[in-house]
């Protein structure tokens, strides 16, 4: 009898043994159930790009690129550089700015990866196609008489424009540089606008001078006459020469216009 109790315990112990064993070979996972998968850690494949992949600027312009990485923390050390810095520059903080008409590639770079921006620099340059004058004739009736010409560039937006004025004729009328024509003569000129660029206009001056009255033509007291010339220097119209020292005025010259007479410190010159 006692045998037998022996061995149901002896039994028991055994049983109890193998089920312990068994149940520390196998994890415990979460609740407590028991699992035999492994898990492996999640690697994040980093990408970047550019706000814009092409960008098109005019000579002078300038505008700002953005990184777009699905990592923030590395975005911060992004690494601008340009394939052109004659053409287009760019700034660490991806401000891009147009040097020079061309092409260059902007590129953004964090860590190993790279996005790139094609960058395309235009002239600002407008080109002048066409130049008027206005008015395009006019006529002008006593010497010295002026008349303003202006010249238009067509289109009106046009850039680097420059004008040369000239006369066909500086014994009948002369232009200044800004198309200001003073009347010499009895005659016609013809006034040319000329751009930098090779464009030209024209208008036709007629100059058709009054002879003076004698009772408003100047004339010369010989006897008060010192021969100092501010007479001389003050006629545009050629009525004044000097003889013996002294100043004579040709009355078929004369205009009346009264410069002589203002230039005279001797009262020598006075109307007949």
């Amino acid at each position: 009898m006692k045998n037998k109790i022996f061995l149901i315990i002896f039994i028991v112990a055994v049983c109890s043994w193998i089920v312990v064993s068994c149940s520390l070979d196998d994890p415990i996972v979460g609740d407590g159930t028991e699992s035999s998968e492994t898990t492996t850690p999640t690697t994040t494949v980093l990408t970047v790009a550019l706000s814009q992949s092409s960008l098109t600027l005019t000579n002078g312009g300038s505008s700002t690129l953005s990184v777009v990485c699905n990592d923030a923390t590395a975005a911060t050390s992004a690494a601008w550089t340009s394939s052109n810095s004659a053409v287009a520059t760019v700034s660490q903080s991806g401000a891009v700015t147009a040097v020079g008409v061309g092409t260059a590639t902007v590129t953004v770079t964090v860590g190993s990866v790279s996005a790139t921006c094609l960058v395309t620099v235009t002239s600002s340059d407008v080109a002048a196609t066409a130049v008027s004058v206005s008015p395009t004739s006019a006529t002008l009736s006593s010497a010295g008489s002026t008349k303003q010409l202006s010249a238009s560039i067509t289109p009106s937006n046009a850039t680097n424009v420059s004008y040369t004025w000239s006369s066909s004729n500086t014994a009948v009328a002369t232009v200044s540089q800004s198309g200001l024509v003073t009347a010499v003569a009895n005659g016609t000129a013809v006034i040319t606008v000329k751009t930098n660029s090779g464009l030209t206009a024209s208008s036709t001056i007629t100059v058709s001078i009054t002879a003076a009255s004698s009772s408003s033509v100047y004339a010369v007291n010989t006897s008060r006459c010192s021969g100092c010339g501010h007479c001389l220097s003050a006629c545009s119209y050629g009525a004044i020469s000097f003889s013996g020292g002294k100043a004579y005025i040709d009355p078929s010259k004369c205009t009346g216009c009264g410069k002589c007479y203002s230039r005279c410190g001797r009262g020598a010159i006075s109307k007949q």
